[in-house]
């Protein structure tokens, strides 16, 4: 019996390895190609890399062990006849009942459908044209058949799985198809934005998605620096591979350093953000659009993610209720995005800052605290913030009808 379970679930679980590893380039590159992002977007995309591995795992696994007699028989000899699989259904006798039940038509009716998402996510995600799509489920079919033929490119001496011709029309056909069902998924994930260099509102989705790009890249970052120290220490000392390092090497290694990597050091350069902000085009800002010093910007980072890191670190050292109070710190954190003005959060609030989309043009803005607009300069139009109270408003200074330009009067 063809177990058709350990396939899937391997599918599923390299997909979501691999997506938790792709998923901050992946947000950062979404939101300078197409402007934003959505939950759609993500379950999309999602979809094909688990497929990815999906075509993988059902035309490798499972792989075979060699034994002495490996190679002895010819069964696996390539198939090179175009459409044999029609005389395999001629064969088939006790009429459509049996034909139903013949595991070579459920064979071929796989190696269609295992190809429809193909074509549907190349359409879709990269914009192909029809014959370019085709081709590319072609060149996936024969990359595949060619693994088997050549025994995972001579991993093995001899192929496991049968190179058919049939397999590469049937694969084919099925991307094909899915070029049908495109439509579905532009549904789902939305089409290409417009204008993906115009600024967007500042909502709390995206405030909460740069700390999850924040909370992945410490954790990622951290698991990288344990694993690297843990293999110095087996190749220089021999030490066990799941040997245990010393709590403050752990917090170190797995909280601090990460933490100041991906959060301190993008603070204290540019704009100020951290690598989570900056991956969702985010900024700390004055009230009135100003880039904050350098000292305001280590103290909101303090009452935000650095406090989480912070806390983290000290379980590792100490007792392990703190990584409670580290996640109590986050649940809060998060509703405080939802409940404080502008969706600032409270880190911002405490230090007197605002956040705003880092494709707001900057001459709209005075670089310096003090600094006056010139005189009938231009002042180009986005989506404007909301300032705090105090500070300056310059929604009264454009055209409240859109995308344009306005030119401040003399006064």
């Amino acid at each position: 019996m063809i177990d058709r379970v350990t396939p899937a679930v391997t599918a599923i679980a390299f997909g979501v390895v691999l997506a938790v590893l792709l998923f901050v380039p992946f947000v950062a590159r979404e939101y300078r190609w197409r402007g934003d992002i959505g939950v759609g977007r993500l379950v999309v995309v999602l979809g094909f890399v688990v497929h990815c591995w999906a075509l993988m795992t059902y035309t490798l696994l499972p792989l075979p062990e060699v034994s002495p007699g490996f190679c002895a028989t010819d069964e696996y000899a390539p198939q090179l006849v175009p459409l044999h699989f029609l005389d395999d259904f001629r064969a088939a006798s006790g009429g459509a009942g049996a034909l139903v039940r013949d595991p070579m038509v459920g064979q071929a009716l796989l190696n269609v459908a295992l190809f429809v998402p193909l074509g549907m996510f190349v359409r879709h995600l990269f914009r192909f044209g029809r014959f370019k799509t085709i081709a590319v489920g072609l060149g996936a079919s024969l990359l595949i058949e060619s693994t088997q033929f050549t025994g995972v490119w001579f991993l093995y001496p001899c192929a496991y799985r049968l190179f058919d011709v049939d397999d590469l029309l049937a694969n084919t056909a099925g991307a094909a198809f899915g070029l049908l069902l495109t439509p579905v998924l532009d549904l789902v994930g939305g089409k290409p934005a417009e204008r993906p260099l115009t600024p967007r509102r500042v909502t709390p989705g995206r405030r909460l998605l740069g700390m999850a790009c924040d909370a992945a890249a410490v954790t990622l970052t951290g698991a990288a620096l344990h694993s690297a120290a843990v293999a110095v220490l087996v190749l220089t000392t021999g030490a066990s591979p799941s040997m245990a390092l010393p709590e403050p090497a752990r917090a170190v290694l797995n909280a601090w350093l990460p933490g100041a990597l991906v959060l301190l050091v993008p603070t204290l350069i540019g704009s100020g953000g951290t690598l989570g902000q900056r991956a969702v085009l985010l900024r700390p800002a004055l009230p009135d659009g100003a880039l904050p010093g350098k000292a305001r910007l280590l103290i909101r980072l303090f009452f935000g993610s650095g406090q989480y890191v912070l806390l983290i670190g000290f379980a590792d050292l100490g007792p392990g209720e703190l990584n409670r109070v580290a996640a109590g710190f986050i649940l809060g954190t998060a509703i405080a995005v939802w409940c404080t003005a502008n969706h600032r959060g409270l880190s911002a609030w405490l230090t007197g800052l605002s956040i705003m989309d880092t494709r707001m043009p900057r001459s709209k803005f005075r670089h310096r605290k003090g600094d006056p607009f010139t005189p009938g300069e231009t002042i180009l139009v986005g989506s404007l913030p909301t300032f705090e109270p105090g500070g300056r408003d310059l929604r009264s200074l454009v055209d409240p009808r859109g995308v344009g330009a306005h030119r401040r009067q003399d006064s």
